[in-house]
């Protein structure tokens, strides 16, 4: 019975107990610091969005936690990066610069994405961003007015645009819409770079465009969109970029084939338009066909890759793009012209007159014995032997014999200009096949024969023994 009565008074002295426990207030704790979570600016810069069709720098209007802005109809709204101010101490998600994605909302008909700003003291606000496209109906279109006069890239050899491309400007008679067509061709010493270029627009006036005349562009033109807007109304016209790199041959080669034993690559010159190849001189250009190995870049040609032609003179090939949807078609043609190898050598290989004797012959460039120096004409030493002298001091030669380079040609025209004895007043030129010239002196020794009492030896010593006659001779030529 104790216990029982034990029992029952614990269990009511626990009870209560309980009851101060129960009845305390607990209040959530969020932190200490400052409780600011305010968006104060949002925008989307033009140069940090390039290719998204924004048109301009876009402000947006902020009402409570709705943020609202428009942009044209064709704008890219995957992948923006916005300019975003909020609170010191907060922090914002997604973050100011981050590419975000809109999600198209159809009951509202609105792109949104949802912004959430936390407080340095750990609270919180969702800003709802929502983007309206704008719309270019009938009713908001009006065919009469301006549209961009000219649109011209201006020459930039840094970026290989070595002279100004003019745009090709099409204007939509439905829409507030137009194209800009840029057409690069291909010219020598170039790969055409399409960032920072610098267009000079033509604009109406009472018109203004959304980019500053003859200011480089930042980044890539390509799909770059330039907004044209009359400036005492809302109307405007937005136009994009659109950009063809010109086609071109990169290589035209001939590979090894009848009558060419190595591969002979062409010159191509995209500046004068041509394709010049050297082929071994014994090839008939009238009778061989020829195939060519063509490379190309952004386009097709005709005649075709590996076609074998007669290259006996000129051929057109054309380079048409391979870009379909251009009018007119961008094309490049090029005149290939083949010529056999010529040679280049212009020597004297022998030389001999009657039965004087030739010492040496140096050519141009080499050591001269005479003068003790490398010079830059030939030099012929001849020794003419005479047993008496001419009684008239007349002495008569016969007509040299002259061994040249093969296929070159010699000027024989001053054979008769000799008028000392060694002095080098006679001279040859002889020229290759190519063109190449090269001047030969010939110089001209007499030298008497040694004679006994007896009679005439005919002896004539070493060249180091010869005794020069100190009588100067009128040499002459026989006709040739």
């Amino acid at each position: 019975m104790k216990t029982r009565y034990f029992l029952k008074e614990f269990f009511s002295l626990m009870f209560l107990l309980t009851i101060p426990f129960s009845c305390v207030k607990h209040k959530r704790v969020t932190g200490y610091g400052s409780s600011e979570k305010t968006i104060k600016l949002f925008k989307f810069l033009n140069s940090d969005n390039i290719g998204k069709n924004l048109g301009e720098n876009l402000e947006t209007t902020i009402d409570g936690s709705i943020i609202s802005l428009t942009v044209p109809h064709d704008a890219s709204l995957k992948g923006l990066k916005p300019k975003i101010i909020i609170s010191d101490k907060a922090k914002v998600f997604p973050s100011s610069g981050q590419k975000v994605d809109f999600k198209f909302i159809s009951d509202l008909n609105i792109y949104q994405k949802v912004f959430k700003v936390t407080a340095e003291d750990g609270s919180s606000q969702n800003y709802k961003v929502n983007i309206t496209k704008s719309s270019l109906s009938k009713l908001t279109f009006n065919k009469d007015n301006a549209v961009l006069t000219s649109f011209t890239i201006s020459a930039d050899a840094s970026k290989g645009i070595t002279s100004p491309v003019t745009g090709i400007i099409s204007n939509s008679d439905t829409e507030a819409t137009g194209t800009i067509l840029l057409k690069f061709p291909k010219s020598n010493n170039n790969d055409i770079n399409l960032e920072g270029l610098t267009p000079i627009i033509g604009i109406p006036n009472g018109y203004t465009v959304d980019h500053t005349n003859s200011i480089a562009v930042s980044g890539d033109i390509t799909n770059r969109v330039f907004t044209l807007k009359k400036i005492d109304t809302d109307y405007r016209r937005v136009y994009t970029v659109k950009v063809v790199k010109g086609p071109y041959i990169k290589s035209f080669v001939f590979a090894t084939q009848e009558g060419i034993t190595t591969p002979v690559t062409g010159i191509i010159d995209h500046d004068a338009n041509t394709i010049k190849l050297v082929v071994p001189r014994d090839l008939d250009l009238n009778t061989t066909l020829l195939t060519p190995t063509i490379e190309l870049e952004n386009g097709e040609v005709s005649p075709a890759n590996s076609v074998a032609q007669k290259f006996s003179s000129g051929i057109k090939y054309t380079v048409v793009t391979s870009a379909t949807d251009l009018n007119p078609i961008f094309t490049k043609e090029y005149t290939v012209t083949v010529t056999k190898k010529v040679s280049s050598e212009a020597k004297i290989i022998n030389f001999s007159i009657g039965g004087a004797r030739t010492l040496y012959i140096s050519h141009p460039g080499q050591y001269s014995s005479y003068t003790g120096t490398v010079r830059d004409r030939g030099e012929i030493y001849i020794v003419n032997q005479i047993t008496s002298p001419p009684t008239d001091n007349i002495l008569t030669l016969p007509v040299p014999n002259i061994g040249i380079s093969d296929h070159a040609s010699i000027d024989t025209s001053q054979e008769k200009n000799y008028d000392g004895n060694e002095k080098p007043r006679y001279y040859y030129t002889v020229t290759a096949e190519d063109g190449t010239k090269n001047v030969y002196d010939v110089r001209i020794q007499i030298a008497l024969a040694i004679s006994s009492a007896s009679g005439n030896l005919g002896l004539l010593f070493s060249a180091s023994e010869i005794r020069r006659d100190t009588k100067s001779y009128t040499i002459r030529m026989a006709n040739r």
